[in-house]
């Protein structure tokens, strides 16, 4: 973000994940926020979030905690929340169900 004063925190952060150049970071934007809301009660708006680097590392420290519990990486996580948090239940469902029966 020093070189580059464009990016703010999760740009930056989907940037190095995108590039390979870290795993121990989550771009948290709109998407992700929204589904901490809606299922954890989270009350930050992702643009108060991400205009807040002390917030954001917060909910980034807190995941990386939660990601380490689970073996996997922040960046990993990120991904994967990113990917499903747009499909929905009936969605993944029908995909889950004719892959199995292949």
């Amino acid at each position: 973000m020093r070189r580059c004063t464009l990016f703010g925190m999760k740009s930056a952060s989907d940037f190095m994940i995108e590039c390979g150049l870290a795993d121990d970071v989550v771009a948290l934007d709109t998407r992700l926020v929204s589904v901490f809301s809606k299922h954890f009660g989270y009350n930050l708006k992702a643009s108060q979030l991400q205009s807040n680097p002390q917030a954001y590392r917060s909910v980034e420290e807190a995941l990386e905690r939660f990601c380490k519990q689970e073996s996997v990486t922040l960046a990993e996580l990120d991904r994967l929340l990113f990917k499903f948090s747009s499909i929905s239940v009936i969605a993944h469902l029908l995909t889950s169900t004719r892959s199995t029966k292949r």
